[in-house]
């Protein structure tokens, strides 16, 4: 399941870094990325739900547990279903905005 994890984190680390690459790098980009502020809010919650795997993954506090009604969720796994669920809306929106 670690390597799974990290191999999630390497994606939304890709999305994250092309995201800010077209940012930085064009200036249209920025003017279309400007344009699409829930773009942008799903990549800072993409970043956040990242610092929580990491957080999870490699620290003492990686045993902690998050109830949610009957379920006990460990922090990590919260943080790998965020970026999961965040990478995957983000490529979409992405996606979605650059075709005709």
């Amino acid at each position: 399941m670690t390597i799974v994890a990290i191999l999630i984190a390497l994606a939304v680390l890709y999305w994250l870094g092309s995201l800010a690459y077209a940012y930085f790098a064009n200036s249209t980009e920025r003017t279309r990325l400007n344009n699409q502020p829930g773009l942008l809010v799903i990549a800072l919650f993409a970043a956040l739900s990242l610092a929580v795997l990491l957080i999870g993954i490699y620290s003492p506090y990686g045993n902690l547990s998050i109830l949610i009604g009957g379920q006990q969720f460990r922090i990590w796994l919260v943080g790998l279903i965020g970026c999961v669920v965040f990478t995957v809306v983000g490529f979409m929106m992405r996606r979605r905005k650059a075709g005709p």
